[in-house]
């Protein structure tokens, strides 16, 4: 971290400072498993050994999985994580000669970059690798589960590190996000004088523009590794906003502020929206030793631009199969396919809105002597509109 000042001249000065972050992490991810066709069946497989009526539902519907041991992996399962971040921030600050107006003029930027290394184990090669030792030849398809008969024997023995590396590949991901922009402040706080006191007031003026980069390997989205889904997504959008508050003494004990605030944000290649909020909020003293407050205002924020520039993502989810429950003449409340694992995907929406609320809250101060103070309290937050995903 560098900070630094510099006297321009007796009312004004020009400060910079910057944080840099660099961090690597190692972990263990979790234990790594194998089930029969788990992008399609979720693991079920019907048994037929010519033993057995398929048609009458005699052959059993078992789920098999193989949990890989270190032993037979060659050691933890290791993903790496390598981060790199900055803040920077340049600025002239000062005092409008011999008056009561302060001003600070500022640019920062902010930059996040993570590149994240792991193995894992390709779809094809892993099926293979499997069918060959343990599955054998697929003898077709029963509402919707494959048909093989199995080795149980095989399907127990361990693997060696080798043969557990011949069905692994990379996956290399680097992402990145930056914001940067330019502010200008101006403070006042003895804009007038009322018989209470001095009335203080503030102007802001900002704008700028964040970006976001998301990939990941096209193979995790195509499915080419096994059991493993992803996001990504791409992006850019400016902003800008101003703002005003206020600080009037209304009489001795009695002082309110307000404040208002205007925003704009503008999506590159996609939608944009823009709110104006503000916030009432009165502070009243009775007694030197006690405070009373309390506050109304309305509150705005945009979506995160993972939920607006999203591109094509999947995900892994539990979900009931009652359809298959009913075709096997199973009851709901015993049925073997709740729940199986399904796939989706879901995407981000360019024309998303922003996300609105309205809050207010009360609470106190009291010191009763220079060595103790109590506080309390109450806030009250309701969501006006909310992001969720959309079904179909």
């Amino acid at each position: 971290y560098i900070n630094a000042n510099w006297a321009v001249s007796d009312n004004s000065e020009v400060y910079a400072n910057l944080l840099y972050n660099w961090h690597k992490t190692t972990a263990s991810s979790f234990s790594r498993f194998w089930s029969p066709d788990i992008n399609g069946s979720g693991g079920y497989i019907w048994e037929d050994d010519g033993t057995c009526d398929l048609g009458a539902f005699e052959c059993p519907l078992n789920l098999y999985q193989h949990i890989f041991s270190p032993e037979e992996t060659g050691g933890p399962q290791k993903e790496t994580f390598d981060s790199k971040s900055y803040n920077f921030a340049l600025g002239w600050k000062g005092t409008f000669g011999d008056s009561t107006w302060d001003w600070d003029a500022w640019y920062a930027r902010s930059s996040f970059n993570v590149t994240d290394t792991q193995l894992w184990p390709l779809t094809d090669e892993i099926e293979s690798f499997f069918q060959d030792k343990f599955l054998g030849p697929n003898l077709g398809t029963f509402y919707g589960y494959q048909i093989y008969n199995p080795d149980h024997a095989k399907f127990y023995e361990a693997l060696t590190p080798s043969e557990y590396a011949s069905f692994l590949d990379e996956i290399r991901t680097e992402s990145k996000t930056w914001t940067h922009n330019i502010n200008f402040l101006v403070t006042n706080t003895a804009l007038f004088t009322l018989p209470a006191g001095d009335v203080g007031m503030a102007l802001l003026a900002t704008a700028g523009k964040q970006y976001w980069d998301n990939p990941t390997d096209p193979r995790v989205l195509a499915g080419d590794f096994w059991g493993l889904t992803g996001t990504q997504g791409h992006g850019e959008r400016t902003n800008h906003a101003f703002a005003a508050e206020f600080r009037v003494p209304i009489f001795k004990p009695l002082t309110a502020s307000l404040s208002g605030r205007y925003d704009s944000y503008e999506n590159v290649d996609a939608g944009s929206d823009s709110k104006a909020t503000w916030k009432l909020g009165l502070e009243y003293r009775p007694v030197e030793t006690l405070l009373i407050r309390g506050n109304y205002a309305t509150a705005f924020r945009a979506p995160d631009m993972s939920y607006v520039f999203a591109g094509d993502s999947g995900f892994f989810t539990g979900a009931n199969d009652y359809y298959r429950c009913e075709q096997t003449d199973q009851p709901i409340t015993d049925c073997q396919f709740a729940p199986v694992q399904v796939q989706g995907r879901r995407h981000g929406n360019p024309d998303l809105k922003s996300i609105t609320a309205d809050s207010w809250g009360y609470g106190f101060v009291w010191s009763p002597n220079k060595h103790l103070t109590f506080r309390a309290d109450y806030y009250d937050v309701t969501a006006v509109s909310a992001i969720s995903d959309l079904g179909d």
